[in-house]
């Protein structure tokens, strides 16, 4: 029995003896994991924000945020410009409101002006004692339409063979377009009358010769149109070198 106790404490000491032993691992283990994360916090280098990356995307968005701006600026001034250049044109044509000495009347309201021809003081086209003719094709976009003739201040202009025809059935609309009257009886006349006579060229046609210093000449006729019909416009002119001629047809109702 007494041998017995004995061989139990010696085991108990020989357990005593590993589990202190495997302590003493266990704290190295733990000590050497430290010097470890030591090492490593010691070697390691903290990152950095990449302030070159950041830097470059600030501008980035800068720069595209300038570019929306940018083009939302040329698009207001577009615009504007837009609306001013239709202004001007609309301003630049002033239809003559008077009536015609035949009865027939030139005011009424309009719904769109197109700009036909149109022959300024820049040009250098001189058909002084030649006729030139002109011809266009206007479709009617209501059942009214203005004829109008605008001879600005300054220039010497004769016109003659006026005429609108209809292509289907080939009637026209135009009345006395070729002065055959010898008067302007049957447009509207605005602008000094005195500076418009009727005269017959060398060929003894008659022509409507327009020689105004002071204020611009408009001639006009208003004539019945089909909506969406086909219409040839056409007239002879001839001019000296520093006039100016522009020929409008209006809409009207």
């Amino acid at each position: 029995m007494e041998q017995s106790s004995n061989e139990n404490e010696m085991c108990l000491t020989y357990f005593d003896e590993l589990q202190t032993e495997n302590s003493s691992l266990l704290l190295q283990i733990g000590q050497s994991d430290d010097d470890d994360d030591d090492d490593d916090a010691l070697l390691s280098v903290p990152s950095l924000p990449n302030n070159r990356k950041n830097c470059s995307s600030y501008w980035l968005h800068i720069f595209i945020c300038s570019i929306i701006i940018l083009c939302l600026i040329l698009s207001i001034i577009g615009i504007t410009f837009g609306s001013t250049r239709i202004s001007n044109i609309s301003n630049e044509f002033n239809i003559c409101k008077t009536s015609s000495i035949s009865g027939k009347s030139c005011s009424y309201k309009v719904l769109q002006t197109l700009k036909l021809m149109s022959s300024t003081k820049s040009s250098q086209i001189n058909n002084d004692h030649h006729l030139i003719y002109f011809s266009s094709i206007y479709i009617a976009s209501s059942n009214l339409s203005i004829v109008t003739f605008v001879i600005s201040k300054g220039s010497n202009i004769s016109l003659t063979d006026i005429s609108m025809i209809d292509t289907e059935n080939n009637t026209e609309l135009i009345q006395d377009g070729h002065f055959t009257s010898k008067t302007t009886n049957s447009f509207c006349l605005c602008g000094s009358s005195s500076s418009v006579n009727i005269i017959t060229d060398s060929t003894d046609k008659y022509v409507c010769q327009i020689d105004n210093s002071f204020e611009d000449v408009r001639l006009s006729q208003t004539m019945n149109t089909i909506d969406r019909q086909k219409y040839n416009i056409s007239f002879a002119w001839q001019k000296s070198f520093s006039s100016s001629l522009t020929l409008y047809i209006s809409s009207s109702k």
